[in-house]
C-alpha cells in the first residue's frame, strides 16, 4: 500500500510508519499461518514416506522369499532331473543285462543241444560195442565148434578188434568233450544267477527311485502352491504399494499447491517490505536518523509555539546535511561484519584441520594397507616360488625354475618373470621354452599354487595335448597327489589321462546321426571284472 500523495510531514510520516507496521504485521501473520500449514503437510509427507519405507520393506521381504522359494524350487527340480536320469540309466543297464541274458540263454539252449548230440552218439556207440561184444562171445562159444575156420574167424576177429580200438579211440576224446562242455554250462550258469541277481538289484533300485520321485513331485506341487500365494501376496502389496504412492502423489500435489501459495505472499511481503524499507531510507538517509529514533522522537518544539515556514526548515535541515556530509561516511555495522568474518574464518580453519586429519588417516590407512599387501604378498610369493622348484624338477625330472619379480622396490606394482632350466638346457625365460616345455611349467606354476591355496573343484581343458607320453605320465602322476583335496574334471584325448581317471563321460553314436551321452565308471567295471572272473 502506497499514500496517493507524498507528505513529507513528521506525522503523516509516522501515520505512514504505522499503517506500514500493521501491513507488515498481517503479511507476517500470514506468513506464519502459511508455514504451519506447510509444518502440518511436511509431517503428513514423512508420515506416508514411513509407510512406503515399511511397504517397500515389506516388499523386499516377500521379494526375498520369493527368491527363497524359487531356489527351492530349483533344487527340487534338479534332484527330480537327476532321479530320471538315474531311472533312465538304470533301465538302459537292465535293458543290457536283459539281452546279456537272452543271449546266455540262446549260448545255453545250443550247448544243451551240442551235449545231448555227443550224449546220442556216446550211446550209440556203446550199442555198438556192446553189439561187437556180443558177436565176440558166440564166436568164443562156436570157437570149440569151429577149429576148421579158426583161420578166417582170427582174421575177421582182428578186423573187430581193430574197430574196437578205433571206437574206443574216439570214446576219450568225446567223453573229453562232453567233459569241457559240461563245465561251460556250468559256468554259463553261474554267469546266468550272477546276472540274474544283478537284474533283481537292478529292479530294486528303480522301485527306490520310483519312490522317491512320488514325494519329490509332491514336494514340487507344494511348493508350486506356496509360489502362488506368494504371489498373490505380492501382487496385494504392489496393489497396497500404488494406494499409497498415488496418495502421496496428490498429497505432494496439494503440498505444490501450498508452496506456490506460499511463494505468492511471500513475494507480496518482499514488495512491500521494499516499499516499508524504500521509505524508511529516504527518511533515514535524509535526515541521518535510525528507525529507533524515529519511533522514539516527539513532536517538535519552536520557540514560540510558532511552526516556521517550510522553506526556512529546509534550509536549515540542507545546513545541518550539509555539515554532516562534510564530517564523512560512518560505517555503522563494521563491529558486527567484523564478528561475522571471524566467526567465517574460525569456521574455515576448524574445517581446513578436519580435511588435513582426515586426509593423513588415509594416508596412513593406505600405508598400512600397502605394507599388510606387501607382506602377504611377499609370503605367498615365496611359499609359491618354493613349492614351483619343487614341481618343476618332478614334471621334468630334473632341472630347475624360480619366478623373478621384475621390481623389488615397488613389490605392488611389479611383474613376474618366470626363469625355467629343463635338463640339459641353460637357464632361460618361459618364451624361449617350447610348447610342451612351456606347458609343463605351466602346469608346475598351477600345481604351485594349488600347494599353497588348494580349490575344491579344477577344470583342465586339453591341457595335455602339447606333452608326450612321458610327460603325460608325469604330468598324472603328479595330479594324483591332489586327489585327496581337490576334484579335477578334465577335458582331453590322451589315452594315458583317460586310463588314470575314475569316472569317464562321453558322446557316443550308437545309430547314424543320433549322439548320446555315456558315462563308466573304472571302479564298477574292475569290480564287474573280479565277479566275471
Amino acid at each position: 500500500w502506497m499514500p496517493a500523495t507524498e507528505d513529507k510531514s513528521p506525522l503523516a510520516r509516522h501515520q505512514l510508519r504505522q499503517q506500514l507496521q500493521e501491513a507488515i504485521g498481517k503479511l507476517e501473520a500470514e506468513a506464519r499461518r502459511i508455514e504451519a500449514t506447510v509444518q502440518t503437510l511436511r509431517g503428513e509427507e514423512s508420515g506416508i514416506a514411513s509407510a512406503i519405507d515399511h511397504g517397500r520393506q515389506l516388499l523386499e521381504e516377500f521379494r526375498r522369499e520369493l527368491a527363497l522359494q524359487e531356489g527351492e524350487r530349483q533344487v527340487i527340480v534338479r534332484e527330480t532331473k537327476s532321479a530320471r536320469e538315474r531311472v533312465e540309466t538304470v533301465s538302459f543297464e537292465f535293458n543290457n543285462l536283459a539281452e546279456r541274458e537272452s543271449k546266455g540263454m540262446e549260448l545255453r539252449a545250443r550247448l544243451a543241444t551240442e551235449l545231448q548230440e555227443t550224449r546220442d552218439r556216446q550211446a550209440l556207440i556203446r550199442t555198438q560195442i556192446a553189439e561187437q561184444t556180443k558177436a565176440l562171445n558166440e564166436i568164443e562159444e562156436r570157437r570149440s565148434d569151429a577149429l576148421s575156420v579158426t583161420s578166417e574167424h582170427r582174421i575177421v576177429y582182428s578186423q573187430r578188434v581193430q574197430a574196437l580200438d578205433h571206437l574206443n579211440n574216439r570214446k576219450q576224446p568225446m567223453e573229453a568233450r562232453i567233459q569241457e562242455l559240461q563245465e561251460l554250462i556250468e559256468e554259463r550258469t553261474r554267469g546266468v544267477d550272477s546276472y540274474n541277481r544283478r537284474i533283481e538289484d537292478l529292479r530294486e533300485a528303480i522301485a527306490t527311485e520310483t519312490d522317491r520321485i512320488d514325494p519329490l513331485e509332491q514336494r514340487l506341487q507344494e511348493t508350486a502352491q506356496t509360489l502362488e500365494q506368494e504371489r498373490a501376496r505380492r501382487e496385494e502389496t504392489i496393489r497396497i504399494l500404488t494406494s499409497a504412492e498415488n496418495r502421496l502423489r496428490g498429497l505432494r500435489d496439494a503440498l505444490e499447491g501450498e508452496l506456490t501459495r506460499k511463494s505468492r505472499f511471500e513475494v507480496e511481503r518482499a514488495e512491500y517490505k521494499m516499499r516499508y524499507d524504500n521509505s524508511m531510507d529516504r527518511v533515514t538517509g535524509s535526515y541521518h536518523i535510525t528507525k529507533e529514533e524515529l519511533n522514539e522522537a516527539e513532536t517538535p518544539r519552536w520557540e514560540n509555539d510558532e511552526i516556521p515556514a517550510r522553506e526556512t526548515i529546509e534550509t536549515r535541515v540542507a545546513e545541518l546535511q550539509a555539515k554532516i556530509e562534510s564530517m564523512g561516511p560512518v560505517n555503522l555495522v563494521a563491529i558486527e561484519e567484523h564478528a561475522e568474518y571471524e566467526e567465517r574464518h574460525a569456521f574455515l580453519n576448524q574445517q581446513q584441520e578436519d580435511l588435513l586429519a582426515a586426509k593423513q588417516q588415509l594416508l596412513d590407512m593406505i600405508k598400512t594397507i600397502n605394507a599388510t599387501t606387501t607382506e602377504l604378498f611377499l609370503d605367498t610369493f615365496n611359499k609359491v616360488n618354493a613349492n614351483f622348484e619343487v614341481m618343476f624338477a618332478k614334471l621334468f625330472g630334473g632341472g630347475s625354475a624360480k619366478l623373478v619379480l621384475t621390481d623389488d622396490e615397488d613389490i605392488l606394482e611389479a611383474g613376474i618373470e618366470i626363469i625355467a632350466r629343463p635338463p640339459g638346457k641353460k637357464l632361460q625365460t618361459i618364451s624361449l621354452l617350447s610348447g610342451g616345455e612351456r606347458t609343463m611349467t605351466a602346469v608346475a606354476l598351477l600345481f604351485s599354487l594349488f600347494k599353497v591355496k588348494p580349490s575344491p573343484f579344477c577344470v583342465l581343458d586339453e591341457l595335455d595335448a602339447a606333452l608326450d607320453d612321458a610327460n603325460i605320465n608325469r604330468f598324472v602322476e603328479a595330479l594324483k597327489d591332489f586327489l585327496v583335496q581337490s576334484q579335477f574334471v578334465i577335458i582331453t584325448h590322451s589315452r594315458q589321462t583317460i586310463a588314470a581317471a575314475d569316472v569317464i563321460y562321453g558322446v557316443t553314436m550308437q545309430t547314424r546321426g543320433i549322439s548320446k551321452v555315456v558315462s563308466m565308471k573304472f571302479a564298477d567295471y574292475q569290480a564287474n571284472e573280479k565277479i566275471m572272473q
